[in-house]
């Protein structure tokens, strides 16, 4: 029985789309040496955030909550002596899905008192049909990367078509990545 060659050949897709979403990150802060005070201050921060992220019910598509933190701070040389700084921060992810208010929503975040603001980040949906179209793309160009090589080798592709007899990681960029496009600033 004749042995028949094998060829392995990875497939590669990259497509450039633009963004479904993006998420920004932003955090408020409060430190006094009162813990009372300072959880009072961290509140009504927090709420200062929730009230502007309110004005953006067409743009924002969820906000979560993605942390509290509030710890004693001691300094100094005398650290027995010393009544500890309290510090707080509240941690907020939100996505937004309206890009026309999102330098608008940003400018207006910051502008709180003790605020951060990370981002934006662009991204795909997870189950973004673009996902399957870079797969797609790529499994195509596995094949044709086949049909080149058998063809070198004076062969061709039994059946006219490629057999895959290796696991393939299910979401490597050398099986099909796709990421969205960087847009222009926000505030462009």
């Amino acid at each position: 029985m004749s042995q028949q060659p094998t060829l392995a050949v990875r497939g590669e897709s990259v497509l450039e789309v633009d963004p479904e979403i993006a998420r920004i990150e932003v955090s408020v802060a409060a430190v006094d040496r009162d813990r009372a005070k300072t959880l009072k201050l961290l509140n009504e921060r927090a709420v200062a955030i929730d009230k502007v992220l309110a004005g953006f019910p067409d743009a924002i598509e969820k906000t979560e909550t993605s942390g509290i933190r509030v710890n004693p701070q001691l300094t100094g040389r005398g650290v027995r002596d010393q009544a500890p700084r309290y510090h707080g921060a509240v941690y907020q992810t939100v996505t937004v899905h309206g890009f026309d208010r999102l330098g608008e929503l940003m400018a207006q975040l910051a502008d709180q008192e003790r605020t951060e603001i990370g981002g934006p980040w662009w991204e795909l949906r997870p189950g973004s049909p673009v996902y399957a179209e870079v797969r797609v793309a790529a499994v195509k160009d596995a094949v044709r990367r086949a049909r080149d090589y058998a063809a070198a080798l004076g062969s061709d592709l039994p059946g006219g078509r490629a057999r895959r007899s290796w696991p393939v990681p299910r979401r490597s960029c050398r099986t099909g990545c796709a990421r969205p496009r960087p847009r222009s600033s926000p505030w462009t």
